[in-house]
C-alpha cells in the first residue's frame, strides 16, 4: 500500500481528482445566481418588512426612477451638440423596462413649454392647459435659445429644477449649464437584486456617452454596490 501511495500512477490519480473537484466547485459557482432580497437585510420581527414588500410587490414593478447626473452637459446652443443630446435620450428611453419618454423629466421639456407659452399661470402648467405648440422643430435645426433661461428658472413652477440644474454665465454673458438632472421610469424591477442589474444597465448605457460624464443615482446605490460586488455564490 505505501508502495502505492509513493508511486507515480498515485500522484497523477491525486492530481487528476484535484483538478476534477476545483473545476466543478468553479463552474457551479458561477452558476449560481447571487439575490439578495431587502427581507434578508432585516430582523424576522421587523416592522419594515411590510414597508419592503410593498415596495418589491406593487411599487417597484409599476414605477422606479433613476436619477442621472449629467456633469458636462453639452452646449444646447449648438444645433449638433442638442440633437445628439437628444438622441442619447430617446436611446435611453428605448432600453429594456423603460417607461419611455412619457416617464422621462429634465428641464429641458419645462423650458420648450416655457419657450411657446412665457405668460402661462402656474396653474396652466400643473393642469396641462395648453397654449401655443412647442416647436421643436425649429430648435432642433438652430439649438435652443438660452437667452430665456434665467426667467424660465425663476418662473414657478420651474423654479423646482433649480435643484438638479446649475448653470453660470460664461465671458460673453452667455448661459451655460454645467450640470444637469435627468430623471428616467422603469418597470419591472421586484427585489434589490433586480434593482442592482437595473443599475449596472445604466451604467453601462452610461459609458457609450463618456463626453457627458452621467452616472445613475439611485437611494439604494451603496447598498448595490456591495451586491454587484458579492461573487453570485448567495443562492436564493
Amino acid at each position: 500500500y505505501s508502495q502505492f501511495i509513493a508511486s507515480f500512477w498515485a500522484t497523477l490519480i491525486a492530481v487528476a481528482i484535484l483538478i476534477a473537484y476545483f473545476y466543478f466547485a468553479i463552474t457551479g459557482i458561477q452558476a449560481l445566481d447571487t439575490n439578495v432580497d431587502g427581507k434578508m437585510l432585516l430582523p424576522p420581527d421587523s416592522q419594515s418588512l411590510e414597508g419592503v414588500r410593498i415596495m418589491d410587490e406593487i411599487v417597484w414593478p409599476d414605477y422606479l426612477s433613476i436619477n442621472y447626473i449629467m456633469r458636462k452637459p453639452p452646449n444646447f446652443s449648438n444645433p449638433i451638440e442638442y440633437r445628439n443630446f437628444t438622441l442619447m435620450i430617446q436611446e435611453m428611453e428605448k432600453s429594456e423596462n423603460s417607461l419611455g419618454s412619457a416617464a422621462t423629466m429634465h428641464w429641458i421639456n419645462d423650458y420648450l413649454r416655457y419657450l411657446a407659452n412665457p405668460h402661462a399661470t402656474d396653474l396652466d402648467v400643473i393642469f396641462g392647459i395648453s397654449g401655443v405648440e412647442v416647436n421643436g422643430t425649429f430648435y432642433m435645426e438652430n439649438g435652443l435659445d438660452m437667452s430665456q433661461f434665467d426667467f424660465f428658472i425663476n418662473t414657478e413652477p420651474y423654479t423646482a429644477w433649480k435643484m438638479g440644474t446649475h448653470y453660470m454665465r460664461d465671458l460673453q454673458n452667455r448661459i451655460v449649464i454645467t450640470s444637469m438632472i435627468i430623471i428616467m421610469g422603469y418597470n419591472g424591477t421586484s427585489s434589490l437584486s433586480d434593482k442592482a442589474k437595473l443599475l449596472r444597465s445604466c451604467r453601462e448605457m452610461c459609458t457609450r456617452y463618456t463626453q457627458y460624464d452621467m452616472i445613475p443615482f439611485d437611494t439604494d446605490a451603496e447598498l448595490i454596490d456591495i451586491i454587484l460586488s458579492v461573487p453570485s455564490t448567495i443562492v436564493r
